[in-house]
């Protein structure tokens, strides 16, 4: 899974577009997993594996058959892991939300979001096999808009992004600078402090 050219290409217009009347800066970050989710892949090819043991006892396969049951059907078990769909299925959402929000915290401090001015910079990270985005805003943002009323936003422009479409980040980027705009407007002699193309990793 990944991005194509034109999703990058339309989501730079975006945030440069919602960049201009703000001093604030968006960085769009989006990366292809947050975790690799060893632990549930390993159990989910152990319980695939133990379940073909049993099924070979039950009906009465010979013992070479036994024996090789378990470390075939486990390896099987663990390549099905890597299909999407069921990388997300086996997964608790618990765990899930737990990675991608320590995933875009890192890359909050990675890409330099903390590091603006005026500490309005605001992180937009979609992890493209969790299907998931984290808006994380600086201390200026959260100073200005309030903890609570932020988080009810981010809600709300994160709904519309749970089916995994990227070409979608730019209306989410295009709420975030509606907010900037109202409480960051630009200032005379500005300047882009953080470059406008998403990171892609």
């Amino acid at each position: 899974m990944s991005i194509p050219k034109s999703a990058q290409a339309s989501i730079e217009a975006a945030v440069k577009a919602a960049e201009r009347g703000t001093r604030g800066e968006i960085v769009v970050a989006v990366t292809r997993q947050s975790d690799a989710y060893g632990g549930p892949r390993l159990a989910f090819a152990f319980a695939i594996g133990l379940l073909a043991v049993v099924g070979a006892l039950m009906l009465d396969a010979p013992s070479w058959l036994v024996a090789l049951a378990w470390p075939l059907a486990g390896v099987l078990g663990f390549a099905v892991t890597l299909v999407p769909a069921v990388g997300r299925a086996i997964v608790p959402d618990d765990e899930v939300e737990a990675e991608v929000l320590e995933s875009a915290k890192a890359a909050f401090f990675d890409h330099g979001v903390h590091r603006t001015a005026d500490r309005a910079g605001v992180l937009v990270y979609l992890s493209l096999l969790e299907r998931r985005v984290v808006v994380l805003a600086d201390s200026g943002v959260h100073a200005v808009v309030g903890e609570q009323g932020w988080q009810a936003h981010v809600a709300a422009i994160v709904a519309s992004m749970r089916e995994g479409h990227p070409e979608a980040l730019a209306g989410v980027v295009a709420a975030v600078g509606a907010v900037l705009v109202e409480h960051f407007p630009a200032r005379p002699g500005d300047v882009n402090e953080l470059p406008d193309a998403p990171r892609v990793g």
